[in-house]
């Protein structure tokens, strides 16, 4: 039979940026002169330094979330001591290509649940923020965030996640997302509100109810990721207004030049984008363009 395999849950994050490899195929062959370097330069700097920004970005702020103590407010002196403690650097995670893959395990032989729903709420937050960022940078995302079963590959770190939580996190950025967001799999909504209606430990309660801050219900009856949202306006990351306001002139921008160029398809897909961001720029105090 060989190894056997020890089948857990995990959250699965997986984010796509969009069009890098359109402009990766431009370049040909290694450069053979000056003036195709500088091109190959431009090209690396506009793709390379995108992926480097999102897995920064994300890992940035994870820790940060972490760190976040507004959360901890509404839990008695005990309950935030306890919480402290529990505030320990979980994911694992790896690149293919412009993709970014983020396996967290959903048990704690030592802290249990506890543990567990701090590491969902602080991926949620931590992808909210990262999002903002990339628009912010004129980068586009869609993604999938999946609940479900996983195993470890016994091979070179013993990191990778193989099994269905990952395969559904990537059919749900190329076949469900459509448009640029994240696409949240019905399980995991479905477990959070489960848990907050049977649970009786107050700890567990207030980072399950945050959690769900992070989710919102799309036109088409998809949960998404809602990264302009109540959750990511009130915690403290680095997600700040004027960052907001840039990512928001950035998608006008990119939704004018599709209509310009007469990409009717894409430009209905930004379409969406623009009217989900100005449905939330009210918690902002930005002001929608006309």
């Amino acid at each position: 039979m060989g190894k056997k395999y020890q089948i857990s849950n995990y959250l699965v994050i997986y984010l796509d940026i969009l069009g890098q490899s359109q402009k990766i195929k431009g370049l040909k062959r290694i450069p053979a002169n000056k003036v195709e370097d500088e091109i190959a330069s431009r090209v690396l700097h506009d793709t390379a330094d995108k992926v480097i920004r999102l897995r920064k970005s994300f890992d940035d702020i994870f820790s940060n979330m972490k760190k976040s103590t507004g959360i901890l407010d509404g839990l008695s002196p005990d309950k935030r001591k306890q919480a402290e403690s529990l505030k320990k650097h979980i994911f694992k995670r790896r690149g293919i290509a412009d993709s970014y893959i983020i396996t967290i395990p959903l048990y704690d032989k030592e802290w249990g649940l506890k543990r567990v729903f701090i590491n969902i709420w602080a991926a949620l937050g931590a992808t909210c923020g990262t999002i903002i960022i990339m628009l912010a940078d004129g980068s586009f995302m869609r993604g999938g965030i999946v609940k479900g079963w996983g195993t470890i590959l016994p091979i070179d770190n013993n990191d990778e996640v193989y099994g269905l939580a990952v395969s559904q996190a990537v059919e749900y950025e190329e076949k469900i997302a459509q448009y640029p967001r994240i696409i949240i799999g019905k399980e995991l909504w479905e477990d959070l509100c489960q848990i907050e209606k049977e649970t009786q430990d107050e700890f567990i309660k207030k980072y399950v109810i945050d959690s769900k801050k992070f989710i919102c219900k799309d036109n088409d009856g998809s949960y998404i990721l809602d990264y302009l949202g109540e959750g990511t306006h009130s915690i403290e990351t680095t997600v700040l207004p004027t960052m907001v306001k840039i990512a928001y002139e950035n998608v006008i921008q990119e939704y004018k030049k599709l209509v310009d160029e007469m990409n009717y398809e894409q430009a209905g897909r930004h379409y969406l984008l623009r009217q989900y961001i100005e449905s939330r720029l009210f918690l902002w105090n930005i002001e929608k363009s006309e």
